[in-house]
């Protein structure tokens, strides 16, 4: 945890509830920074157009599956449909993926506008603390920045789910192809 720290007692009196919202802000855009590094290097790991691009691969194959089929083979016929219905269930899911990245694209623009919500937060604190003289002038509401950060956190946390899923997803695909 980081304290921010004031010299003077009766300062520090008054401004003890808004010492523990610039806490609170403090670690937030820590972790937020923290989070948008992680979260980029996820994304750059599972780049959205080579998943484009094995979509439209898989819709091409999907698309000329059945050609060259004998129809008088119902034991072929019916062998490829099983494999054409395969094909679906992966193209469903590469739609998936792509959703959930594209959502952790928006997670990322959300984060990174708040970390400059919090730092000129964090200025213009510091603009009434240099402009006024009289502590008693100086009321510092955090409060709306709060609540964005805690909706933010949210949905960090349910984004971090999705990730996690994602990845186990990867790994199984690995496994699988090696």
């Amino acid at each position: 945890m980081y304290v921010f720290h004031v010299k003077n007692k009766n300062l520090q009196d008054i401004l003890s509830k808004e010492i523990q919202e610039l806490n609170y802000l403090f670690e937030n855009y820590v972790n937020f920074a923290t989070t948008i590094t992680n979260y980029n290097k996820y994304l750059n790991e599972n780049n959205i157009s080579k998943i484009d691009e094995e979509i439209s691969n898989l819709k091409h194959r999907i698309d000329n599956y059945l050609e060259g089929t004998k129809c008088n083979d119902l034991d072929e016929i019916y062998s490829r449909m099983q494999k054409r219905n395969l094909l679906l269930e992966n193209l469903k899911i590469l739609e998936k993926r792509k959703s959930k990245i594209k959502q952790i694209k928006y997670t990322v623009d959300k984060l990174k506008a708040e970390l400059e919500l919090i730092e000129n937060t964090f200025y213009l604190i510091s603009d009434n603390l240099i402009t006024f003289g009289n502590t008693e002038n100086l009321n510092i509401d955090v409060s709306t920045v709060i609540n964005s950060i805690e909706s933010t956190e949210n949905i960090i946390k349910s984004t971090e789910q999705e990730m996690n899923e994602l990845k186990k997803i990867m790994n199984i695909k690995k496994t699988i192809l090696n």
